[in-house]
């Protein structure tokens, strides 16, 4: 019993963990300035901490080409809620963290589709524990993830994986409360321009550039004046590692195969999910003294 609520607090580090420490190296991707022609259709005035809500806007053109993006995504976990897992579980756990998994976002219009790629899915990685009589083995897992937003319908749909279950999360798009900051960092050959996001999370900090004219980004970042080229989260960062116009038109499919749930809902399930694993802790310990 004991090692299942360790792989159940395994998953809220992953889907819950804190604020991570920003890291500002550079990330290369095979994009270079030459290969875009388009301009920013409004200039955004920048103040040092102003607060902005960012209308989603597309031009002619974007509405006429698509866009097939890849990100790197790496996972962050608290150093000191990795500590305190036993040994054995704490050196998967940080193999499986270590992974490096991409994802794409597909973009065809007012439509975005961000989903793993298949060639580089996680591995999964097993734990065994010895008790009297037998071992038991159980599987670490990272979460996958699948989101597609219309910004015609400001709604979104995100298929999330939970207790090996697929919830298919229905809920609208909302204008995301970024503060833009008189800061640039050069990546590959794009200067990119700062911006944070405060949440009850932690503080987000992305790295976005207005020579490519798409309010777009990876996961549910978006809604700044310029592609997101990088993502430093409370739980995970992003790196854009690949940027390509597609030649012919590409449809996007929602994701299906869940149980249909608002984000509200959602939440309750979680929430309920972590007070039952923390009673029953609670009780295990009890009992052991």
């Amino acid at each position: 019993m004991k090692l299942a609520i360790t792989i159940i607090f395994v998953s809220f580090i992953v889907s819950c963990s804190g604020q991570t420490k920003v890291d500002l190296k550079e990330s290369n991707f095979e994009v270079t300035s030459s290969d875009l022609k388009t301009t920013t259709t409004e200039k955004l005035v920048e103040d040092s901490a102003k607060k902005v809500m960012i209308d989603v806007n597309y031009n002619s053109q974007q509405l006429n080409q698509d866009y097939k993006l890849i990100y790197n995504e790496k996972f962050n976990a608290p150093e000191e809620s990795v500590m305190n897992l036993p040994p054995h579980i704490r050196t998967e756990f940080l193999k499986m963290l270590d992974q490096d998994v991409h994802y794409s976002l597909i973009i065809n219009g007012y439509e975005s589709l961000y989903k793993i790629v298949e060639s580089t899915k996680s591995r999964d990685f097993s734990i065994e524990e010895a008790s009297t009589n037998s071992k038991s083995k159980t599987t670490l897992k990272l979460p996958e993830e699948e989101i597609y937003k219309n910004f015609n319908t400001s709604t979104y749909i995100r298929r999330r994986e939970f207790y090996d279950k697929n919830y298919l999360i229905h809920d609208r798009l909302k204008k995301l409360d970024w503060i833009l900051i008189h800061e640039t960092l050069k990546i590959g050959d794009f200067t990119c321009k700062k911006a944070i996001l405060k949440t009850t999370q932690g503080i987000t900090v992305a790295w976005y550039t207005d020579q490519i004219p798409l309010s777009e980004g990876p996961s549910m970042f978006y809604g700044l004046p310029g592609l997101i080229i990088k993502v430093e989260a409370y739980d995970r960062n992003y790196n854009l590692i690949r940027f390509e116009k597609l030649n012919k038109k590409i449809e996007i499919e929602k994701p299906k195969n869940g149980i249909e749930i608002t984000l509200a809902e959602f939440d309750k399930i979680v929430d309920r999910s972590k007070q039952s694993t923390i009673e029953e802790s609670v009780y295990e310990e009890s009992i052991s003294e």
